[in-house]
């Protein structure tokens, strides 16, 4: 029925996308989206698609996909995996009002990680508009929500420090850097703490 043919849909543009044969996994997508339109994983093969325009390079394109997947399917979990895309765009795009009203809807609805990452980059958009106070305020959110979802945990404590620095409190900085470090030690994380914590010094 429809659901092994979703499948097998999937199967076939994940072959695709990982060869890098964006053309073929697009255009299989495309033939499959209008037999597939009553299935119920519509949303999914449309997000698929999103990430397929991303991946080569058409963001506008994959921002529409992303926005008409929000606006018909509210409440599927790929509605709230393409708010994050939307305010990814938005975000890097210096659009921050729209960011903003994405990464807000995420943080307050969802506890997952798809919250914690809403979370963790609404500090940075305020880190990136110079809203220091705002930034610590959305990024410590995370460390009260979302404690379970280590990678956005630390991220925040890392941007965290970031944001002390540019707020001078060079103490409560050195602290964020110094808890990854106990955690982290020798991995990637741990190693940016490092360094950052000898900027400090």
């Amino acid at each position: 029925g429809k659901e092994s043919a979703a499948s097998s849909v999937i199967e076939i543009v994940t072959i695709y996308n990982n060869r890098k044969d964006y053309n073929s996994a697009l255009d299989i997508l495309n033939r499959s989206l209008d037999k597939l339109s009553k299935s119920p994983r519509l949303p999914e093969l449309k997000f698929i698609k999103a990430e397929t325009l991303i991946n080569m390079s058409d963001i506008n394109g994959a921002y529409d996909v992303f926005g008409d997947i929000v606006q018909n399917y509210n409440g599927n979990i790929f509605a709230d995996k393409s708010k994050i895309e939307l305010g990814l765009i938005d975000l890097a795009a210096k659009r921050y009002d729209n960011a903003s009203v994405y990464f807000k809807d995420l943080s307050e609805s969802r506890n997952d990680e798809l919250g914690a990452k809403a979370q963790f980059y609404l500090g940075v958009l305020y880190a990136d508009q110079e809203k220091y106070p705002e930034a610590a305020t959305a990024l410590v959110r995370v460390k009260t929500v979302f404690s379970g979802y280590d990678e956005w945990l630390t991220r925040s404590f890392l941007k965290l420090g970031d944001v002390y620095i540019e707020m001078k409190d060079y103490n409560k900085a050195s602290e964020m850097f110094r808890v990854v470090l106990s955690k982290h030690k020798g991995d990637a994380y741990g190693k940016e703490a490092q360094i950052k914590l000898k900027a400090l010094k």
